[in-house]
C-alpha cells in the first residue's frame, strides 16, 4: 500500500475488521494480508463465532463468505441489517452468477468480490468503503478537552497528540 497517501494510510491504520471465513488457509492469507496493510483482523469460520464476535466488539467493516459450516452468510448479514447495524460489508465468495450478487447486494451487503479475487483489487474496494463511510458520518468525540476518534480508536486530551487505546480502553472512554 505504498502508493497510498499519508492521510490515506493513518485511515486504515487501526481499522478492526471482521473476517467471517470458513477456509482456514485463505483466511489466514486473508488476515495477514490485511493486517500488512494496517488493519487489525478477527477471523470468525462460523456464524456462531461471528455473531458473537459482532456482538462484544466493534468494528469498522467486515468482510463475508456466504458459504459457512453453520449456516448462510446471507442469513448472518440479513440479521445484522435488522439491527440497524451500517458497518460495510463486503462479500467475498465463490458465488458469482448475476442473481446470487443482486440477492446479497438486496441483502445489505455494501460490494461483492468474486473469489478467485486480486489483493490490490480487494484493498482498493475496502478502501472506497471506508471512504464513503467516514464522509456519511463524523468519527469525532469531543467532550470538554477530551477528544475521541472512533475511527482510529485515538484520544487527545487538551489538543496534544493523539495517543492510540486498546480496544478496552476505547470502549470504556467512549
Amino acid at each position: 500500500m505504498s502508493n497510498l497517501s499519508d492521510k490515506a494510510q493513518q485511515a486504515v491504520e487501526k481499522m478492526k475488521v471482521l473476517l467471517v471465513e470458513d477456509d482456514e488457509l485463505l483466511a489466514e492469507s486473508l488476515a495477514e494480508l490485511l493486517d500488512d496493510a494496517g488493519y487489525r483482523t478477527d477471523i470468525a469460520p462460523s456464524m456462531r463465532l461471528a455473531a458473537a464476535l459482532w456482538a462484544s466488539e466493534d468494528y469498522t467493516l467486515v468482510i463475508l463468505d456466504l458459504g459457512l459450516p453453520d449456516g448462510t452468510g446471507l442469513s448472518l448479514l440479513a440479521d445484522w441489517r435488522k439491527t440497524k447495524w451500517s458497518v460495510p460489508i463486503l462479500i467475498l465468495t465463490a458465488r458469482d452468477s448475476w442473481m446470487e450478487k443482486v440477492e446479497g447486494l438486496r441483502a445489505g451487503a455494501d460490494d461483492y468480490v468474486t473469489k478467485p479475487y486480486h489483493e490490490e483489487e480487494l484493498l482498493a474496494r475496502l478502501q472506497a468503503l471506508l471512504r464513503r463511510q467516514v464522509h456519511a458520518f463524523s468519527t469525532l468525540l469531543e467532550v470538554n478537552d477530551i477528544r475521541l476518534d472512533e475511527a482510529r480508536q485515538q484520544f487527545s486530551l487538551a489538543h496534544q497528540e493523539w495517543q492510540t487505546l486498546t480496544s478496552t480502553e476505547f470502549r470504556l472512554l467512549r
